[in-house]
């Protein structure tokens, strides 16, 4: 539908909506964070239809005049600060395509469109040069926060904190995803999951299917691999079951995964199951084994952590630990605006609950076993 306003020009009766309510919030008939009208209120005082009344509110939402909150409607945007961007940066050391971290993106693209900004994706690809490169970018197109992910080590321990110095002194602020800083005192905002109850999860399930020696294992020193193999140890000490430290096998790249697994088969007594940190990792171990003409879950059980796309399509599936991977990312936005809006010191922790998901490749039939089992522990938040 559309209106005339000078005989030569017609304006859409979207677009005269949003001018109308845009001007009623420029002149302070509302107030930031205020909540807003619903679609049904905007239908009714303008005498359109929804389609109309959500095309006006959208343009507003694109537009930075407001925000949504999921389940909770739409909310008046504080004012923009100078020279803001409406842009987040996304910065990460690598992406796997068939990893965690696309899904984490999508979760945070979500939420970011939602409040009426774009998602910015750069990859340092473990270089330092091209770290810094970026950073000095994300600064100069005055971006308003900065999502991080990170595959820490000794060797780019000095990148990890160069990106939180300069951002956060810069006053963007930046929130970690998936990982955390080890032995660090500084307030940094995080969002992870549940790494070392999930995997507690894991190898409690194995114990009840009757495994005594389990092996782990794990990528890098990263939080998560820490975090999960310290679950792994701890779960089999509590079920009683044996526990030596060479069913514990570190990887730094996943090629490392053929010596790992030439080792635990070379043992005199071989593991019977093998709590892997992550899907990856699983994938490749059960072709490796494969390999070694052994049968998943006969010859040995396997469990990831993770639940990708691809896990429940592996012969046999793949049993694993869901992390919720979309609301990492939507946790992580959902912060950033807390911090651009209200306050900047807000360095909100939060540790998001797992599940397990319970399929073929650790022996569990199907007819006994549950699809799945509630974490234990839920979403926890600290200052």
């Amino acid at each position: 539908m559309v209106v005339s306003t000078n005989n030569k020009r017609t304006k859409p009766k979207y677009r005269i909506i949003q001018d109308i309510l845009t001007s009623e919030i420029r002149n302070g008939q509302f107030q930031p964070n205020d909540h807003f009208s619903t679609l049904d209120r905007i239908c009714e005082r303008f005498g359109t239809s929804k389609i109309t009344a959500q095309r006006a509110f959208m343009e507003m939402v694109r537009n930075g005049m407001l925000y949504t909150k999921r389940g909770c409607g739409a909310y008046i945007a504080p004012p923009r600060r100078k020279n803001e961007s409406r842009l987040f940066g996304c910065l990460f050391d690598t992406m796997i395509e068939d990893g965690a971290l696309p899904l984490v993106i999508r979760g945070a693209e979500n939420a970011a469109r939602e409040h009426g900004y774009n998602v910015l994706l750069c990859s340092t690809q473990r270089d330092h040069k091209l770290a810094r490169t970026h950073i000095a970018r994300m600064l100069e197109q005055k971006i308003d926060g900065v999502l991080y992910d990170f595959l820490l080590d000794e060797e780019f321990d000095s990148i990890v904190h160069d990106v939180l110095d300069r951002f956060e002194s810069a006053g963007v602020p930046v929130v970690l995803v998936q990982r955390r800083l080890l032995n660090d005192t500084r307030p940094v905002s995080y969002v992870i999951p549940d790494n070392y109850g999930g995997t507690v999860q894991a190898v409690e399930h194995l114990c009840r299917l009757g495994h005594r020696r389990i092996a782990g294992i794990y990528e890098s020193t990263n939080s998560s691999a820490i975090e999960r193999c310290e679950g792994c140890k701890g779960a089999v000490l509590k079920c009683g079951a044996v526990f030596h430290q060479d069913l514990i096998k570190t990887i730094t790249v996943m090629e490392d995964c053929d010596t790992a697994i030439a080792q635990l088969l070379a043992m005199e007594q071989r593991p019977t199951a093998i709590m892997c940190e992550h899907d990856l990792i699983a994938r490749h171990v059960m072709m490796l084994l494969r390999g070694h003409g052994l049968r998943i879950p006969d010859d040995m059980a396997i469990i990831g952590f993770d639940d990708l796309p691809f896990s429940k399509y592996l012969q046999p599936p793949l049993t694993t630990v869901r992390q919720p991977l979309e609301q990492i990312g939507r946790e992580a936005v959902n912060i950033l605006i807390r911090r651009i809006t209200g306050n900047f010191n807000d360095h909100a922790q939060i540790r998001l609950g797992t599940k397990l998901v319970v399929r073929q490749s650790c022996g569990a039939p199907a007819a006994e076993a549950p699809a799945t089992m509630a974490a234990s522990a839920a979403s926890a938040r600290c200052a």
